[in-house]
C-alpha cells in the first residue's frame, strides 16, 4: 500500500483459483478523515479499534480468498452496525458521569461527504 491512500477500502484480489468466500475487516482501518472532529482524543479512540485484523487475514488472499478491508476506524463509521444499533453499556457510562445519555449523543447528525462515500 502507497503511504498516501485516499480509498475508503481496498480490495486484496484472490491469487490463483477463487474460493467462494469473501472475507472483511470493516474495522481494522486506521486513518481518521480530516473532517473527523471528536471529542476525545485520538489515544482514546485508538482503544475502539481491531488493529492489524487485515493483516491476519492477508494471507488468504494468496489461497484464492479476496479481502474488503477498510481503511477508516471504527470510531469514525462502524460500516456493520445498523444505525440504530446503540451500545446501551455506553448510555450508562455516561449516566454513571452524570451526563444525560439522550443530549450527550447527537439526535441526528446530518452524513458528511466521507460517510457518504462509504455507504
Amino acid at each position: 500500500m502507497a503511504a498516501h491512500d485516499d480509498r475508503i477500502f481496498i480490495v486484496h484480489q484472490a491469487a490463483g483459483p477463487r474460493q467462494p468466500l469473501v472475507l472483511d475487516s470493516p474495522h481494522s482501518g486506521s486513518r481518521f478523515p480530516a473532517d473527523f472532529g471528536a471529542s476525545v482524543s485520538e489515544y482514546d479512540l485508538r482503544d475502539g479499534e481491531d488493529c492489524f485484523i487485515d493483516a491476519l487475514y492477508l494471507p488468504a488472499a494468496e489461497r484464492g480468498i479476496p479481502l474488503l478491508a477498510a481503511q477508516f476506524p471504527r470510531t469514525y463509521l462502524d460500516a456493520n452496525r445498523h444505525a440504530h444499533d446503540i451500545d446501551l453499556a455506553l448510555l450508562e457510562r455516561l449516566e454513571r458521569r452524570g451526563q444525560d445519555a439522550l443530549t450527550a449523543l447527537p439526535a441526528e447528525s446530518p452524513p458528511t461527504a466521507a460517510t457518504d462515500a462509504a455507504l
